[in-house]
């Protein structure tokens, strides 16, 4: 039997149509083989095992269900001690039409034997399958069930089972990251934080880096920014370069956003991800951001199209990096002068008369410019760049009021909703 197990375990791994077949008759010799000798032995159950995977590579859905079943209720004894096969057994089976099934029958037989601990690990790695599902409400129960395992008689959480929560806590978040619900989401952020346990780094980097964009949501650039190195620090423990890279553009863009003349690359460990092209890319942008070349900033986003401007986040706050390089770019612009054409202004900010208006519009209403827009004649006339004086004091209480309008509606919508 184990040499049948070790030849049939070589054809399997070839994906070749001619060599899984190989694969599947030899599994079947090696159950031939327990059957006769009457025993139930780890072989037979390896060859279970490969065999519910074979019939999932060549879409023989049923033999799948059955197969899995069969390891379940003939193997007991031998998946007592083989937690880590199943697992990597249904993360293998993450897009089979029944995983819910094969999960829900794992769970019985695990209930059953009053493995309660074991119970909990299975429905976390059901529930990171939902997530990369999107299957909400299945998710939403799941975690229902590992909150109510995780929670003391009066409600509060568990504080002694800190991995377990923080693990289910990290899925939550998660969840509420990609549904974009800021308001759930801080709530659980926000708790999260307050856990003490030694988990996976992997997970607190989720939680940082989901933590992270939330801020960026909320515009809160120097929060948004802190989360991001925590989420970096994490990953680069775990050994997550993907997850690592990421988070370093995320990193880059908070930096830029929040002003800071730090670049995030000075880092030891940022170092070592400089060889990846998205990293490259991000490198030579934050470069031209701080030397404020508009020109050289608009060249690397056109000639790295793919690797930067294909992420979802990157995307979405480009537009206010762009705004905030070229609200540092007019400030040093207007320095030397009392006076400047409206149309020197557009052509160097490579903006519409509109869009200089509402730039210059803005810096005025935050005290950041004392100056005027003659409309008529088109010129912009500068007092000072270094904050207000009387002649703008009422644009600047205007803003002011404006803002706090703004902040009111939304905290009324907030708790509406």
């Amino acid at each position: 039997m184990e040499n049948l197990c070790y030849e049939a375990k070589d054809f399997a791994k070839d994906q070749a149509e001619d060599h899984t077949k190989e694969a599947i008759d030899l599994f079947k010799q090696v159950l031939d083989l327990e059957k006769e000798q009457k025993i139930k032995s780890e072989h037979g159950f390896k060859a279970v095992k490969w065999l519910t995977k074979l019939y999932h590579r060549t879409s023989q859905n049923a033999l799948v269900k059955t197969n899995y079943l069969k390891l379940l209720n003939e193997y007991g004894d031998i998946l007592a001690e083989k937690e880590k096969a199943m697992t990597k057994l249904l993360e293998a089976l993450d897009d089979y039409k029944d995983v819910d099934d094969l999960f829900d029958a794992t769970l019985a037989s695990l209930e059953k034997q009053g493995n309660k601990k074991a119970a909990l690990r299975m429905e976390l790695i059901h529930a990171k399958i939902q997530l990369k599902n999107k299957d909400w409400n299945r998710l939403s129960n799941s975690l229902d069930n590992m909150y109510a395992a995780c929670r003391l008689p009066d409600g509060t959480d568990d504080h002694s089972k800190g991995n377990q929560l923080l693990e289910i806590y990290a899925l939550s978040i998660h969840m509420e990251d990609v549904k974009q619900n800021n308001k759930k989401l801080k709530e659980l952020y926000t708790r999260a934080l307050n856990i003490n346990g030694l988990c996976n780094p992997k997970t607190s980097g989720v939680i940082y880096e989901c933590g992270g964009k939330m801020h960026l949501r909320e515009s809160h650039w120097s929060e948004a920014n802190t989360a991001f190195i925590e989420a970096f620090r994490n990953y680069d423990e775990a050994g997550a370069r993907t997850e690592c890279v990421s988070c370093l553009k995320y990193l880059v863009l908070a930096n830029m956003l929040s002003g800071s003349n730090i670049n995030p690359f000075d880092e030891p460990r940022a170092k070592a991800y400089s060889t990846a092209p998205e990293i490259s890319a991000m490198n030579n942008l934050v470069e031209s951001y701080q030397r404020k070349s508009l020109a050289d900033f608009e060249r690397i986003l056109k000639s790295n199209k793919k690797s930067l401007l294909d992420d979802e986040v990157i995307q979405t706050y480009l537009p206010a990096v762009r705004k905030t390089l070229k609200k540092h770019i007019f400030l040093d612009l207007v320095k030397p002068y009392i006076n400047l054409s409206m149309g020197f202004i557009e052509q160097q900010l490579q903006l519409s008369k509109s869009e200089a208006e509402g730039l210059i519009v803005e810096l005025i209403l935050d005290g950041v410019v004392d100056a005027t827009i003659d409309q008529i004649s088109s010129v912009l006339y500068v007092k000072n760049t270094g904050g207000s004086t009387e002649a703008n004091r009422k644009y600047i209480s205007c803003g002011r009021w404006a803002k706090n309008l703004k902040s009111l509606s939304q905290n009324v919508l907030m708790k509406v909703t």
